[in-house]
């Protein structure tokens, strides 16, 4: 009984403390009105308007929100939304296989890989297992790790880039729901390299665009999104929901994307209800509107239109295709000097500049960008990138001091970066400084906290720090 009374409160503490009408319900944000309904029922019976009538009005409130595909869309447009599907491989089960019997398979099968083709198709097996098994704990960075070992063994997998995009797009999630957008958004667009036409992530991409305060990015992905919605309807056929969608994402920017889409035929609907007072969407669960912290920048294209041919942007394009950087970074000077806020081309020509072994110069453009406002999204991440391929490749060369410096000069300009913290605690790992690799192990589970292989790494490592030999 009192276990049960444990519960109850438990879940009627949630309810209250619910920001979104799926919180309340208990529900996924892929839920269906048909389960939002179902769910509704289940739980009127435990929360009475009688004996529980604030729980009750909040549960209600929730179910009239999620119960048809009009409502739902209203609620959805500026949600975070997982994208559907899992880590799995075909032909692979693991019902009846446990990680700790396959990481010894691993274990053995490493040596025995290069020189037999047999141990190598039983180590491609064991890899997958284990991916699919830490996947379901949610331990996605050593999920990941995993999968890039099966890319080695076995290019062109396509689970192995469906799990991918996955696993950056429930990383993103966590971080997105913990307020770090910047994070999230670095993450869905590793997701969206790997699979383009993603409608799910387009959309979370554009909510962060939004969040941020990005009108470059906002633009861009919204029209993307509803690009990609609009190719998704085309497949469905007549789909009340995606339609509602389509139609609440123009009426909350005021109809502001309806000539980019094709949508002008819904500009009569749009203009019957204006967006919130200053324009900017709300987020789910604040009440207030999402303060403006940054001055307004100009609109970006959505899809950017070609160059003319011959054009100093369109001669840099091709040069940095064909990896002749100094080539790419005369071209892109020329265009810059003409369009000096193009933050794309500016990004392009510090990648430019960066393979051309001139990276003082790339970080520098980087960090006028930041500084600027120029880009600014797209710079950090450029930025965090760079330095971790730089500390990286130093480390394979044995030259750990200097990846160091690597590091934590991007701590400097991006301190809220995950994978720089992450990449110094293994660092400190391998050197047995455990107080060192505690410290950043903290710091990239206070950024990730839902990552529970990072987690249980920082646990083991902070046992080590406490040991007496690491204090001496």
């Amino acid at each position: 009984m009192n276990e049960q009374l444990l519960k109850f409160k438990d879940e009627r503490a949630k309810i209250l403390a619910s920001k979104t009408p799926y919180e309340a319900l208990f529900l996924l944000t892929t839920a269906t009105p048909e389960e939002a309904k179902y769910q509704y029922f289940k739980l009127v019976k435990r929360f009475s308007p009688e004996r529980e009538e604030e729980a009750f009005r909040t549960i209600r409130k929730a179910y009239e929100d999620l119960r048809d595909p009009a409502s739902k869309a209203a609620v959805d447009v500026m949600l975070f939304t997982a994208p559907p599907g899992r880590v799995r491989f075909r032909g692979v089960s693991t019902s009846t296989v446990s990680q700790l019997k396959v990481n010894r398979e691993i274990e053995a099968l490493e040596t025995q890989a290069a020189t037999s083709a047999e141990a190598k198709k039983e180590l491609l097996l064991a890899l997958k297992q284990r991916a699919v098994i830490l996947a379901k704990n949610s331990n996605w960075t050593a999920a990941l790790k995993d999968l890039d070992r099966i890319e080695e063994l076995e290019p062109g997998n396509d689970d192995v880039r469906d799990g991918r995009v996955f696993i950056l797009s429930r990383q993103a999630i966590e971080l997105a729901d913990s307020g770090h957008y910047a994070d999230a958004a670095h993450r869905w667009r590793r997701a969206l390299r790997l699979d383009p036409n993603n409608s799910y992530i387009l959309h979370n991409l554009a909510v962060c665009a939004t969040l941020l305060l990005n009108k470059e990015e906002e633009t861009r992905y919204w029209v993307e999104t509803l690009r990609a919605w609009h190719r998704d309807l085309t497949e469905r056929g007549d789909d009340p929901y995606l339609k509602n969608l389509i139609l609440e994402t123009h009426k909350r920017f005021g109809g502001r994307f309806l000539n980019l889409t094709g949508d002008e035929g819904l500009r009569a609907q749009v203009s019957l209800a204006p967006p919130p007072p200053d324009g900017t969407p709300r987020a789910m669960g604040d009440s207030s509107t999402v303060a403006k912290t940054r001055k307004p920048t100009p609109e970006a294209e959505p899809s950017r239109p070609a160059p003319p041919a011959g054009a100093p942007e369109s001669v840099g394009l091709e040069a940095f295709k064909a990896q002749n950087w100094a080539g790419a970074v005369a071209s892109f000077e020329l265009h810059l000097k003409e369009n000096p806020k193009d933050f794309e081309v500016m990004n392009k020509m510090a990648w430019a500049l960066h393979h051309s072994n001139q990276a003082n110069r790339a970080f520098a453009t980087w960090q006028k960008m930041i500084q600027e406002d120029i880009g600014k999204e797209l710079a950090r991440e450029s930025y965090v990138q760079a330095k971790l391929d730089t500390a990286r490749a130093l480390r394979r060369r044995m030259m750990v001091n200097p990846a160091l410096v690597q590091l934590k000069d991007a701590l400097k300009v991006v301190p809220d970066s995950a994978a720089v913290y992450q990449e110094l605690a293994e660092i400190y790992n391998e050197r047995q400084d455990w107080i060192n690799a505690s410290f950043y192990y903290e710091k990239a589970v206070e950024l990730l906290p839902n990552d529970k292989g990072l987690r249980q790494q920082a646990r083991a490592v902070k046992l080590r720090a406490r040991s007496p030999k690491a204090l001496k």
